[in-house]
C-alpha cells in the first residue's frame, strides 16, 4: 500500500474519530438529561475556590461524571471566572451548560430553612410565617392541622393526598396530619417555593432517612411505621442522647405492653402548647386523644417531628427493668422499678 494511501486512511479515521468525540462533547455539554426520579444535591461554593476545586466538588457529589469534560466546557465558553459563591441545588445528570448556568447566575434567589428536631407542625408553620416565606395556614393546608382529630371535624384531611407518592405513609391513619413525618433538617428552596414544595421536600427527606434496614426491623417486630414515628415523637420531647433515649424507649414500650398509661408530659404540652417541664394537674386532665395521662396507649398520632436518633431509639430500645424515670434539674436521669421508688425520687430530686 502506498504511503499516501495510508496517510489518507489515517486522516479519514482521525476525522471520523474527531467527529465522534466532538459529538460526544456536544451531547454532554447540552443534551444529557437526568433520570426522572433523580433528586437535587445541595453543594456550597466558597470564596476563593478554583474552577478545578469546583469541578472536584461536583464530581465527588455525583453531579458530573467527568471533571475533565467540565473543565473543557468552562474554558471553551470562557466562564471559568464567572462562578458565584453560595449554596446551590443541582440535579445530578443534567447537562454541563445548565450546571454552569446555575453556578454563574448573577442573582441567586435561594431561601434557607432550618427545621429543628422535635418541632411540632404548629411550630414549623409559625417558623415559615416569621421568615416571610409562607403563611402557617398554607403549611397546614398541605400537611393537615396540628393536634386535630379529623374524625371529629367536618373537614377533609389534606395530608391524605401524599399517600399516593410516599409508601411510608400507607399505615398512617387518615384522621391524623403529617405531624412526625416532616423531617428536621436544613433545606434550601429556589424562587418562590410554595407550601407544597416545602412539604414534599421534607417528606422526600424522611423517605431517605428511614433506611431499608430500619423498615425491615419495624416489620420484623410486627410494628407499623406510624407506631414507631409516634413513639419517636414522644421520645424526642422527653429525653436527650441516644443511650438515654433507648432506655426510655424500652420503658414506654413496656408500659404499653402491660396496659399502663404512658403519662408523657410532652403529650400534654402538645395539646396545651405550654411547653412546661411539669404540666399542672389541670393540664393533665385536658380532654384530648393526644393526652396520654387521660387516655391509655399511644396518642392519636405523633406529637413532634422526631430526629433520626429518636426514631432509632424507638426501633432499637435498650432492655431494662425500669418502668419510671425522671430528669433532675441538673440533667441527671433517675430510673425506678416501682411507683413507690419513683415517688421517692420525685420527693428527693424535684421538691
Amino acid at each position: 500500500m502506498k504511503a499516501c494511501s495510508i496517510i489518507m486512511i489515517i486522516t479519514i479515521l482521525l476525522f471520523i474519530g474527531g467527529g465522534v468525540f466532538v459529538g460526544y462533547l456536544i451531547n454532554e455539554f447540552y443534551f444529557v438529561t437526568p433520570e426522572s426520579d433523580t433528586s437535587a444535591v445541595t453543594i456550597s461554593i466558597e470564596e476563593g475556590m478554583s474552577v478545578s476545586e469546583i469541578a472536584e466538588k461536583l464530581k465527588s457529589t455525583g453531579i458530573i461524571d467527568s471533571k475533565t469534560i467540565f473543565l473543557l466546557y468552562v474554558k471553551w465558553t470562557g466562564t471559568d471566572t464567572d462562578f458565584k459563591t453560595g449554596v446551590f441545588e443541582i440535579i445530578p445528570g443534567i447537562n454541563i451548560s445548565n450546571i454552569v448556568a446555575e453556578l454563574t447566575a448573577d442573582e441567586i434567589n435561594l431561601s434557607k430553612a432550618t427545621i429543628i428536631e422535635g418541632w411540632t407542625l404548629r411550630g414549623i408553620g409559625s417558623y415559615f410565617e416569621n421568615k416571610g416565606m409562607l403563611q402557617a395556614e398554607e403549611i397546614f393546608e398541605e400537611a393537615g392541622l396540628p393536634a386535630v382529630d379529623y374524625r371529629a371535624v367536618d373537614q377533609i384531611n389534606p395530608a391524605e393526598k401524599w399517600k399516593s407518592e410516599f409508601t411510608f405513609l400507607d399505615d398512617k391513619p387518615e384522621y391524623v396530619s403529617l405531624e412526625g413525618y416532616l423531617f428536621p433538617d436544613t433545606y434550601y428552596f429556589y424562587g418562590e417555593a410554595g407550601a407544597e414544595d416545602v412539604v414534599k421536600k421534607m417528606l422526600e427527606n424522611f423517605d431517605k432517612k428511614l433506611t431499608p434496614q430500619w423498615r425491615a426491623e419495624i416489620d420484623r417486630q410486627g410494628k407499623s411505621i406510624f407506631d414507631i414515628v409516634t413513639m419517636a415523637s414522644i421520645i424526642e420531647r422527653e429525653m436527650y442522647g441516644l443511650e438515654a433515649r433507648k432506655m426510655v424507649s424500652d420503658i414506654f414500650w413496656k408500659r404499653l405492653e402491660v396496659g399502663m398509661p404512658l403519662q408523657s408530659d410532652a403529650s400534654v404540652n402538645y395539646v396545651t402548647g405550654k411547653g412546661l417541664v411539669r404540666p399542672s394537674y389541670e393540664d393533665t386532665q385536658v380532654d384530648s386523644p393526644y393526652n396520654t395521662y387521660k387516655y391509655p396507649g399511644l396518642p392519636l398520632g405523633p406529637i413532634s417531628n422526631p430526629s433520626a436518633e429518636a426514631i432509632e431509639a424507638a426501633i432499637y430500645p435498650t432492655p431494662n427493668d425500669y418502668y419510671y424515670f425522671l430528669t433532675t434539674p441538673e440533667g441527671e436521669i433517675k430510673y425506678s422499678k416501682t411507683y413507690d421508688e419513683h415517688n421517692e425520687n420525685i420527693y428527693k430530686y424535684l421538691r
